[in-house]
């Protein structure tokens, strides 16, 4: 599960600008769902709805709001004999609520979430500590504009530090590791491509000469849409 990821935003489905050989095989090879939309205007009210099966109006979760006492359907496979595991990102609260998984590597945004210790209290912050790093926080927002161009930055670390590298490297061992004889669902969250924007160098070239497309704004698109969309709206805009 990516976050934050717009369906324009893969080649398979339309988008030759877009460079993404693995989303692409996922296209050709799985199912895709080409009328599903996203029923919340947030990471969380998206993720409450599709982990629950129910719509943020039934949740009551539009926003940043928690959405643990809500019951997963992750439990229900867990009662039915699957080992649930998630590695990466799932914003519950507290966030290493066990959320219905057996296992987690818990992972969080690489934006500063109000995190203690300096951002070293996920399991990625910890590598980081581990190996004498500290977590860039808000790296991004520098830049005293930022907030009017909305650009991130490139990673400036390892790519082995990255935090969708760490997230796809811990499912990769866990699967080589795994004994178990049980049916397994794996949840593999990574936290890109939700700002800060950070991505490896090696992938930024890739749309060095590329025409970007623009953005298509409707006029009043959330007119006919629940106030907290609106409300989100301008706090992104930072008009409150």
């Amino acid at each position: 599960m990516t976050d934050q990821q717009r369906f324009d935003t893969i080649r398979a489905w339309g988008y030759p600008h877009m460079v993404t050989p693995a989303q692409d095989r996922l296209a050709r090879e799985g199912v895709s769902f080409r009328q599903a939309y996203c029923p919340g205007a947030t990471c969380i009210a998206s993720r409450a709805a599709i982990f629950t099966g129910m719509y943020p109006h039934s949740t009551g979760v539009y926003s940043f709001n928690n959405w643990n006492e809500h019951r997963s359907w992750v439990q229900d496979l867990a009662d039915n004999g699957y080992w649930c595991v998630n590695m990466g990102k799932m914003h519950l609260n507290p966030r290493d609520d066990p959320g219905g998984f057996h296992e987690r590597i818990v992972v969080e945004n690489p934006t500063n979430m109000n995190l203690a210790n300096g951002g070293a209290d996920d399991d990625w912050g910890k590598y980081m500590s581990f190996n004498g790093i500290d977590r860039p926080n808000d790296r991004h927002k520098t830049d005293p504009v930022w907030g009017r161009k909305f650009q991130g930055v490139a990673w400036h670390h390892e790519e082995r530090f990255h935090s969708d590298v760490f997230i796809g490297n811990s499912a990769l061992n866990w699967i080589r590791n795994h004994r178990g004889e049980q049916p397994v669902f794996l949840q593999i969250g990574f936290t890109g491509p939700h700002e800060p924007w950070d991505p490896l160098s090696r992938h930024l070239e890739l749309y060095h000469d590329t025409e970007i497309p623009k953005p298509v704004f409707r006029p009043n698109e959330l007119l006919d849409k629940p106030p907290q969309q609106e409300a989100l709206k301008r706090m992104f805009a930072g008009a409150g």
